[in-house]
């Protein structure tokens, strides 16, 4: 008796859903499929020994890669008739073509033993002489024999790196009607051993290659929406042959996962994307997701260039470029990977598609997303039993998590069929989990679907796609159930539930939970970076230092990001001391302004009349309007701001006040450039105090300045001015 794998994970569920055989035959209208070969075995890796056969002399004449249509019938069809008399010769020639190269020393010496036992004296003689002639011939042929597998080995590799090469070039052509890896790929992919297809696979996958026009450039797109169907068949014929399922003692999904209201909230003006308001709407992922889809990944495709997470979105295609970069989280850093499943191609499907949600009718963009997971399952089918589903209740997930699992093999059509020993009723998800959205927030939200309906939906779909009991070794009962339907109000619900149904371990469990801790009070540095927030990215290292080495790639480099820009951030403000308790105003007193872009950009200008305005303001958009610190204190002329104290453009916690700089050169002149450094009040040792002369670098006036490539420097110098505001001096 077989044992099963005890412990909670995808191998028990697996294995009851697997043959015990590793061979399979897979028929199609069209096509007959035989067993999966090894890559020594498979036609591209072999040569095919042609061999004309005559009286007095036997000739290797061909040396060439075998397809897998011909190798059977390439005896016969390259070989000559011959003589009743050489009947053996002509089966011995066969024979040396199924042996190999190896053997054809071997085989030739054969040949002149059968030739003589079945010809005349006379006849035998002949033979013989040209049994030696064979052997001769074969002798100094071996050298040639060994260029010749040298030869297709190096065909093997270069059509390997040719596709790597094709698929790169296609993020330079214009559209899919230009596309060289579409014309080659079918034909190129036949002459790649198994290692090599799965590699190829997994790299047209997710490597985020897109056309100029906006279309993808992706394993899927190329396979199922450009290739003609006959292309399309040997594409999948040839990954039939070089997959299997992986063990089941390895655990690891295929994560497919809906974006907006399922990564992060959508925040288009009209909803269209989505509606939840559980979270932040400054593009900052859902706390815990990120650290779910590497827990349940597990490293189920690292062997093939590196794991990866999958989006099955609605978005059309000429929309989804820009995810990879949007979710870098899921990406990784070092080589981002994401295979993207887009939703109906075309604008005027698009146009179709947004005025559906906007009248609620989401039942295509539902069907699109089943089409398109049977699609990809077709592409990678040994991880039937393997896939998993998460999307929200916002749109169409909901009822396309329902179709899908009961989606099985036989649901991808007869060429998949029984390949890689897959039963015909594996189903194909594990599990699908629906986020619950929050359409209103406050301190009681409002969600898209009431709690009690939730509770009957489970009910019902755990009904209908009933939970997997698993075993014991001894194949008793263990009692365990894995539940294949969750819904979730976050992250951290989502992996207690599939901790407890066995899905994950609690090990895995422990990793999502602090994740999703980290995510949810520690700040997100890159933002702090990008938005110039001194006093926020100071908290911010400090908090994150004791917490990075458990943090993903994006976290870590985000946190090395942090730890370069500091001291860029530190010189774009003005850190000012707190005057002293007399002190009615601070004047700051302009000595020099210059510009990196020109010399003759600066101010005072020695030749040129330069007018320089100074106007301070808070910049930050969360500042109430109609307070103190929506209002703007400018300079009088000559470079002097006084800003009156204590000043709610400095004191205020949620103010972010910054001072604009713009020089104009010139009466009249269109010459001006403009820059801006920002303002920040506390005591620290380097802060500027009364008669402090400090420069500051100037940044553009942007909401995201790069503070690593300041546009020029000011030199001012500070003033506590005691008593009531004095007229300029």
């Amino acid at each position: 008796m077989e044992s099963f794998f005890l412990l909670p994970s995808v191998g028990t569920w697996l294995h009851a859903h697997s043959s015990c055989t590793s061979s399979a035959s897979v028929r199609s209208s069209e096509s007959h499929i035989t067993e999966p070969r090894p890559a020594s075995d498979h036609p591209s890796c072999q040569l095919s020994l042609s061999v004309r056969s005559s009286q007095s002399h036997v000739l290797v004449t061909e040396l060439r890669p075998a397809s897998s249509e011909s190798s059977a019938t390439s005896s016969s069809s390259s070989t000559r008739a011959v003589a009743p008399a050489e009947e053996d010769t002509e089966a011995e020639g066969q024979r040396q073509q199924q042996m190999g190269i190896s053997g054809t020393l071997a085989a030739g010496q054969q040949h002149q033993q059968h030739a003589s036992s079945s010809m005349s004296n006379a006849a035998a003689t002949v033979a013989s002489e040209a049994g030696r002639q064979q052997q001769r011939s074969l002798t100094t042929s071996k050298p040639v024999l060994a260029a010749g597998q040298q030869s297709v080995s190096r065909e093997i590799s270069e059509a390997e790196a040719k596709l790597m090469a094709l698929h790169k070039l296609e993020a330079k052509t214009y559209q899919r009607s230009d596309s060289r890896l579409l014309v080659e790929l079918a034909t190129l992919f036949e002459f790649l051993p198994d290692d090599a297809v799965l590699r190829v696979r997994a790299e047209l996958d997710s490597g985020l290659i897109f056309r100029q026009d906006g279309s993808a450039a992706d394993l899927r797109a190329l396979v199922f929406d450009d290739m003609k169907r006959a292309d399309r068949l040997k594409v999948l014929r040839r990954i039939y042959h070089a997959c299997s399922p992986p063990p089941a003692e390895h655990r690891g999904f295929v994560v497919l996962s809906d974006v907006d209201d399922t990564l992060l909230p959508g925040h288009d003006a009209l909803k269209i994307s989505g509606s939840d308001r559980s979270w932040h709407l400054d593009g900052r992922l859902y706390p815990g997701v990120s650290r779910l889809h590497r827990e349940l990944r597990n490293g189920l495709r690292e062997s093939c260039g590196g794991d990866y997470s999958v989006l099955l979105t609605a978005r059309p295609p000429f929309l989804v470029q820009s995810l990879g970069k949007k979710l870098r989280r899921i990406t990784g850093v070092q080589k981002p990977r994401m295979s993207i499943l887009p939703g109906a191609e075309g604008t005027w499907k698009a146009v179709k598609n947004a005025w559906r949600v906007l009248t609620g009718d989401y039942n295509q963009l539902g069907e699109t997303k089943v089409e398109r997971i049977k699609e990809y399952a077709q592409l990678f089918p040994e991880f039937a039993g393997r896939f998993v589903f998460i999307g929200d209740d916002g749109q169409a997930d909901l009822k396309a998590a329902e179709e899908m699992l009961g989606l099985t093999v036989s649901s991808l059509g007869p060429l998949v069929g029984n390949t890689a020993g897959l039963k015909a009723d594996t189903p194909l998800l594990a599990f699908a989990a629906i986020h619950a959205t929050v359409v209103q927030q406050g301190s009681c939200p409002t969600f898209a679907l009431h709690p009690r309906e939730r509770l009957a939906t489970i009910n019902r779909i755990r009904q209908q796609r009933r939970a997997v009991k698993t075993c014991h070794s001894n194949g008793q009962a263990s009692g365990l159930s894995y539940h294949r339907f969750f819904y979730f109000e976050d992250y951290a619900e989502l992996a207690k539930n599939l901790e407890g149904a066995g899905w994950i371990y609690s090990e895995q469990l422990d990793a999502i939970l602090a994740a999703h801790k980290r995510d949810c009070t520690l700040p997100d540095l890159t933002a702090l970076v990008d938005t110039c927030d001194l006093k926020g990215l100071r908290k911010g290292i400090n908090d994150w230092s004791e917490n990075v080495n458990v943090g993903d790639e994006t976290e870590q480099e985000a946190f090395e990001l942090a730890g370069a820009a500091l001291a860029h951030v530190v010189r774009a403000h003005l850190q000012l001391a707190v005057p002293l308790a007399s002190t009615t105003s601070i004047a700051l007193q302009v000595l020099g302004v210059r510009f990196h872009a020109d010399s003759n950009l600066k101010w005072p200008h020695k030749e040129l009349a330069t007018t320089l305005r100074l106007a301070l303001h808070d910049v930050n958009s969360r500042a109430k309007s109609g307070s103190s610190v929506s209002q703007v204190i400018e300079c009088n002329g000559n470079g002097k701001l006084r800003v009156p104290w204590p000043s709610g453009f400095v004191c205020r916690g949620d103010a972010k006040p910054a001072i604009d700089v713009k020089a104009i050169l010139g009466p009249g002149s269109n010459n001006e450039v403009t820059g801006r450094f920002f303002v920040v009040s506390w005591d620290t040792p380097g802060a500027a105090r009364h008669g402090s002369v400090v420069d500051v670098a100037l940044v553009t006036q942007s909401d995201t300045p790069d503070v690593f490539n300041d546009i020029g420097e000011v030199t001012l110098q500070v003033v506590w001015e005691p008593g009531p505001p004095q007229g300029d001096r």
